[in-house]
C-alpha cells in the first residue's frame, strides 16, 4: 500500500509542478479564482480596471450583475464592442455601458426580458451594428437564452489557459516574474491583460484599450491602410462581419419591433445608432458599389420604422458625418471617445432627446480642444 502511494505522489508531482506557476498568476492577478462578488466591490472604486487575457466572456456576468444590484441608472449604452467608448463623464444622469452584452438583434430582447423593471433605465442608446441586418452574415436565429449572461462567468482555469501561459513566457509576450510581482502588489487592477497592458472595463462599463491607444496616440504618420489592413481586408474579400449583402434580412426588423413592445411597455426611451467604420474602410465598401447594398436598405427602412413607433435612429457609418477621420479609431471599426463625443453632440443639435441627459457644455468644449489624443479624452 505505501509502496502504491508513493507511486501516485510521484506520478502527481509534475503535475502540481506544471500547474501551480500558471495558478500563481491566476490568483494574484484575479484572472481566475476571483468571484463576482470581489469584482463588483472592486467596480465601485474610479480607478479600477478589469481587464481578461483568457476570459473575457466574465464581462458579460459582471456588468449584468452590476445592473442589477446598483442603483437603477437612467442611461445605459448598449450594444456590441462598438458602444465601449461611451464614458460616464459625458453624461449629466447616471450612466453604465453596456457594450459587449449583443450581438445579433435577437440577443436585445433576450437581454431585456433578464432584468426587473424597476433596473431599466429611462433611456437606452442602442448600437446596431450594420451586418445584424445582413442575412448572409446571420444566418441563424441567436441561441442565446436568459441563462446566457447568467452563465457567462469561469471561476477556474482549464488546461488551455495553463497551457496559453507557457507559450507565452516561451514566446517572450510574457513576462512571468515581474508581472506576478504586478499582480501580488495591485490594488486596483484584475486580470492578466489589465496588468500586462493597462486594458479593460472601467467602474462605468466603458472599455480602456491601454497599450493599444497607447501606440496609435504615440506613433507619427501611421499608414492606416496597413493599421486597419485585417477590417480593409475583410471588406475586400467579403467575409465574416463584412460578408457582402444584397438585401436587409427582414426577421431582424421583426426582432426589433419586439424590442419597441418591451420599450414602450416599460416607458424606456430609444436612441439608436449605426456607429460608424474609419474613414478608410468606409471608402473601400464605397468602392465596392452594390455589394453592401443591404446597409443603405436597412437605413431607410429603419428610419421609416423608428419614427413610426416614436424612438429615434441615427445612421453614422460615414464618419465624415460628425467629421471624425481615421485618427479617432482604435481599429477599421472601432472609434475611440471623441468620435462618440461627437456622436451625442450631433444627435443633441439636431433635436434628440438624449440632450436633455448629456454634459452639452463640457462635449462642446472637449470636441472643440482636444487635439493630441482623440482616442481617449479623459483621465
Amino acid at each position: 500500500m505505501r509502496k502504491f502511494i508513493t507511486h501516485i505522489v510521484i506520478f502527481f508531482i509534475p503535475l502540481i509542478c506544471y500547474l501551480i506557476f500558471p495558478s500563481l498568476l491566476f490568483y494574484f492577478s484575479g484572472e481566475f479564482f476571483c468571484d463576482i462578488k470581489t469584482l463588483n466591490e472592486a467596480n465601485d472604486n474610479r480607478h479600477s480596471l478589469v481587464g481578461y487575457m483568457r476570459t473575457q466572456e466574465n464581462y458579460r456576468k459582471i456588468k449584468l450583475e452590476k445592473v442589477l444590484n446598483d442603483n437603477t441608472y437612467d442611461v445605459w449604452a448598449l450594444g456590441s464592442s462598438r458602444v465601449l467608448q461611451f464614458r460616464e463623464q459625458m453624461f449629466s444622469s447616471s450612466f453604465y455601458n453596456l457594450g459587449w452584452m449583443i450581438s445579433p438583434m435577437s440577443d436585445v430582447k433576450t437581454f431585456l426580458k433578464t432584468i426587473p423593471k424597476d433596473k431599466l433605465p429611462k433611456v437606452i442608446i442602442l448600437g446596431l451594428d450594420q451586418w445584424m441586418f445582413n442575412e448572409v452574415w446571420v444566418n441563424k436565429a441567436s441561441l442565446k437564452n436568459q441563462n446566457h449572461w447568467e452563465e457567462a462567468f469561469r471561476y477556474f482555469p482549464n488546461i488551455r489557459d495553463v497551457n496559453s501561459v507557457y507559450s507565452e513566457i516561451f514566446n517572450g509576450q510574457l513576462q512571468y516574474i515581474e508581472t506576478l510581482k504586478k499582480a501580488v502588489n495591485s490594488q486596483n487592477k484584475y486580470g492578466l491583460s489589465a496588468l500586462v497592458k493597462n486594458s479593460g472595463i472601467r467602474f462605468d462599463g466603458s472599455m480602456n484599450y491601454g497599450e493599444k491607444i497607447e501606440f496609435l496616440v504615440n506613433t507619427k504618420n501611421i499608414d492606416y491602410s496597413l493599421e486597419f489592413e485585417h477590417t480593409i481586408n475583410m471588406v475586400k474579400d467579403g467575409v465574416s462581419r463584412f460578408s457582402y449583402g444584397a438585401n436587409p434580412r427582414q426577421e431582424t426588423f421583426a426582432e426589433l419591433s419586439e424590442v419597441f413592445d418591451i420599450l414602450k411597455k416599460n416607458n424606456v426611451e430609444l436612441i439608436s445608432f449605426f456607429p460608424p467604420f474609419s474613414k478608410i474602410v468606409h471608402d473601400k465598401i464605397n468602392e465596392e458599389n452594390t455589394r453592401y447594398n443591404y446597409i443603405n436598405k436597412s437605413v431607410e427602412k429603419l428610419n421609416n420604422l423608428f419614427t413610426a413607433n416614436g424612438f429615434e435612429f441615427w445612421d453614422y457609418s460615414n464618419p465624415s458625418t460628425i467629421k471624425s477621420n481615421n485618427d479617432e479609431f482604435i481599429d477599421g471599426f472601432h472609434a475611440g471617445e471623441l468620435t462618440h463625443a461627437k456622436i451625442l453632440f450631433n444627435m443633441s443639435e439636431n433635436g434628440s432627446a438624449i440632450k436633455k441627459y448629456i454634459n452639452y457644455d463640457s462635449l462642446k468644449n472637449v470636441i472643440k480642444n482636444t487635439k493630441k489624443n482623440k482616442l481617449i479624452i479623459y483621465d
